[in-house]
C-alpha cells in the first residue's frame, strides 16, 4: 500500500459511508444546479460541504460525489422563493462574504452564490424506497434543509433543534396482520 497523505482527514468507519448527523452546520456551497424549469419539480439544488470545527475538515471528502451532498429548495409553490430569498439574504450577512450582494435581477445569479458560506439546519428524511431501488420498499435516509439562518448563528448555537421527518409510506410499512392462533387438534401430525 502506498503512503496515506490525507490519514488525518479520513473519518474511520465500518463500512457503508454514513450519512450526514443532523444539526447545524457552517456550510461552503461548491455548486448551484438550476432546475427552477423542470415542470414536475422546480428547484434549486445546492452542493454543500459542512465544516466541523471541533476537527478542523469538512464533513466530504474531495471524492464525495455530488448526489452525496446535495439538498434541495423546492420551487413549486411561493415559500419556495420565499425560502430562496431567506438563502440569499443569510449567505450576504454570514461571515465569509464579505461585501456579497445577490442580485436577483440577473439570469443566473444563482451561480453567484457558488463558493459563499451559510448556516444550515440540517435534518434527516426517512423515506420508502421506489421500485427502481436494489431495495424497493426499504427504508432510505437523506438530508434536507430544515432551517437557514447565518453562519455566525450556528457558531452561537442560536439555531432550532433538528427534527427528523418521516415520510415513509405507511401503508407499505404496515405489518402484515398476525396469523391465527392455531389450536393443538389442528395439526396434521
Amino acid at each position: 500500500m502506498k503512503a496515506i497523505s490525507n490519514w488525518n482527514a479520513i473519518t474511520a468507519s465500518n463500512g457503508g459511508g454514513g450519512i450526514l448527523p443532523e444539526g447545524g452546520y457552517a456550510v461552503r456551497i461548491d455548486a448551484v444546479k438550476d432546475y427552477s424549469e423542470d415542470a414536475q419539480r422546480p428547484r434549486i439544488e445546492l452542493v454543500i460541504n459542512p465544516y466541523l470545527p471541533d476537527e478542523s475538515r469538512f464533513f466530504y471528502g474531495e471524492d464525495a460525489a455530488d448526489w452525496q451532498r446535495t439538498v434541495s429548495i423546492s420551487l413549486k409553490f411561493d415559500s419556495g422563493l420565499q425560502r430562496f430569498k431567506m438563502l440569499a439574504q443569510c449567505v450576504e450577512q454570514s461571515d465569509g462574504n464579505k461585501g456579497f450582494k445577490y442580485d436577483a435581477s440577473r439570469d443566473g445569479a444563482e451561480q453567484t452564490l457558488t463558493g459563499k458560506w451559510v448556516g444550515l439546519v440540517l435534518r434527516h428524511y426517512l423515506y420508502t424506497k421506489g421500485e427502481r431501488s436494489k431495495n424497493p420498499g426499504a427504508t432510505g435516509t437523506s438530508i434536507e434543509i430544515q432551517h437557514i439562518t447565518t453562519v455566525q448563528a450556528i457558531r452561537e448555537g442560536d439555531f432550532p433543534s433538528p427534527e427528523t421527518r418521516d415520510g415513509r409510506d405507511k401503508s407499505a410499512a404496515a405489518p402484515a396482520p398476525a396469523a391465527p392462533a392455531v389450536a393443538d387438534y389442528d395439526l396434521p401430525f
